[in-house]
């Protein structure tokens, strides 16, 4: 090697972010993320056992791919070991490092050529007998050394999947391989580079961060500036605006979980789930004669949508222990429409109780709505409603009605949907709404076996020139009619 490639080299050696930046730009056709130099120093430096958490698509695997090429050129460790949670999916990144030293110009510039004389899918010995090879989960470790060289470097990439962390046996199993296979395995000086996205509360790496040999660092796709504010950890690629399409998308589908465990690394239960996609059902109902109510969150200082609470509003009838939602009309409401949207549905259903969180009424509400139905002359039958001390234990108030098919939605409502599947993740503004609904609601009927088909007519039909006599009175506690 000439003089002039081992300053190169020894240039880059203290350099390893610009050594990743120049020997792998056909790699990199975007700017970096905020995160990108940190990690690469991650897999260069620092104790023997470190994890990350970074988000899905987050170039983790890419940069660890570049990091056991240059590795292996430098004859750094003897034993490479990629463990994927498959050997199909390891094998990726074998072929990946595979292209690099058989065809990066600038490595075998810089280091020479790189073929050696085994090649092939699963496990590479380079020419100056660096040995890479791949590994799936659970897969039998025999036949790991090479020569006389056991692992002296894993690189764990995302070794867990969907089938594996869902039941406690399954994720027993894979840290029993882990510290009974794999670790006895290796050289006791072995390098980790554990490299995941927490799929579950209990999994391997989420136990592994909670231990003291290892250390951990997490990059979520967002983060918080030092102003504050949130701000993108990769802006060329993922901008803000990007990351609220897909964050929203996520929570209205009811996937606020999969969201925080998939690209905030929130370890999340796969179990967790309170509220399902069956509890839910849609008739295309209209209203007759039920007595409608009225629960109304008001959220205040939302000045970004992007962060801010949505005003939950939401429009419900109780029959028995049926609970119909007629609308759900929550959103991002400044005052002013707000007090325009109680005037209408004051005109649409005239409900026996408008419920507002008593808050949010004396903060900034009370006072314009008392100016704003006084100067039309109308009456809206406002109550204020005491905001609960668990919003969590509050919403939780629906579940047994959920569970019991009692819900019913009289037309598509897939944001108040979306939320409760995504509980106790995402926004939850305007199932809290709905939650009043266990406030609000009608004493029990005189007439244990009043049923509204049979009692109820929506018209009458009568002989013409009969005479109808229809006698109505109410008090403050009953009401009484005779026809």
């Amino acid at each position: 090697m000439t003089k002039a490639r081992e300053e190169a080299i020894a240039w880059f050696q203290e350099r390893r972010w610009v050594q990743h930046q120049t020997l792998f730009c056909h790699r990199h056709d975007r700017a970096p993320a905020l995160f990108h130099p940190e990690l690469v120093e991650l897999f260069w430096h620092g104790p023997q056992y470190i994890g990350v958490f970074a988000f899905r698509g987050g170039a983790k695997s890419t940069l660890a791919e570049e990091f056991v090429v240059i590795a292996a050129a430098e004859l750094r460790f003897k034993n490479i070991v990629f463990i994927g949670s498959s050997e199909g999916r390891a094998a990726e990144r074998i072929a990946a490092v595979k292209r690099e030293l058989e065809r990066n110009p600038d490595i075998i510039e810089m280091y020479g050529e790189q073929k050696g004389e085994i090649w092939t899918q699963t496990r590479l010995v380079t020419k100056n007998g660096i040995c890479i090879q791949c590994l799936g989960r659970d897969q039998d470790i025999r036949g790991l050394k090479h020569l006389d060289a056991r692992p002296d470097l894993l690189i764990i990439d995302d070794f867990e999947d969907r089938d594996n962390v869902a039941t406690p046996e399954g994720r027993r199993k894979t840290l029993s391989w882990f510290y009974s296979d794999l670790l006895p395995a290796c050289s006791p000086e072995c390098t980790i580079r554990l490299l995941a996205t927490p799929m579950d509360a209990e999994s391997v790496p989420v136990r592994l961060s909670k231990t003291q040999d290892w250390e951990w660092r997490t990059f979520p796709i967002v983060r918080q500036s030092e102003s504050g504010a949130e701000e993108s950890t990769w802006p060329d690629l993922f901008p803000l605006e990007v990351v609220e399409r897909m964050r929203s998308g996520y929570q209205a589908s009811g996937q606020a979980a999969a969201w925080d465990r998939e690209f905030m690394c929130q370890a999340v239960s796969l179990g967790e789930q309170v509220f399902r996609q069956e509890y839910f059902r849609v008739q295309s109902l209209t209203r007759v004669w039920e007595p409608v109510y009225v629960a109304i969150d008001p959220a205040r200082g939302a000045k970004n949508p992007d962060t801010a609470s949505e005003t939950g509003v939401v429009v419900f009838s109780w029959v028995g222990n049926k609970l119909i939602i007629w609308q759900d009309l929550s959103g991002f409401i400044s005052p002013g429409a707000l007090i325009d949207l109680i005037i209408e549905i004051e005109e649409t259903y005239h409900p026996v109780d408008i419920g507002f969180e008593r808050t949010g009424l004396n903060e900034w509400a009370a006072e314009p709505m008392r100016h704003a139905f006084a100067g039309r002359n109308i009456f809206v039958p406002l109550k204020e409603l005491e905001a609960p001390r668990n919003k969590e234990q509050f919403i939780l108030s629906l579940e047994p009605h959920a569970r019991a098919g009692e819900i019913v939605l009289a037309q598509e409502m897939p944001k108040l949907v979306g939320q409760f599947l995504s509980f106790p993740r995402g926004r939850k503004d305007r199932i809290n709404a709905l939650a009043y609904a266990t406030i609000l609601r009608p004493g029990q009927p005189i007439y244990e076996n009043f049923d509204p088909v049979i009692h109820v007519a929506a018209g009458i039909i009568w002989p013409r020139g009969e005479t109808l006599t229809l006698a109505l009175n109410a008090d403050r506690r009953f009401d009484a009619g005779n026809g």
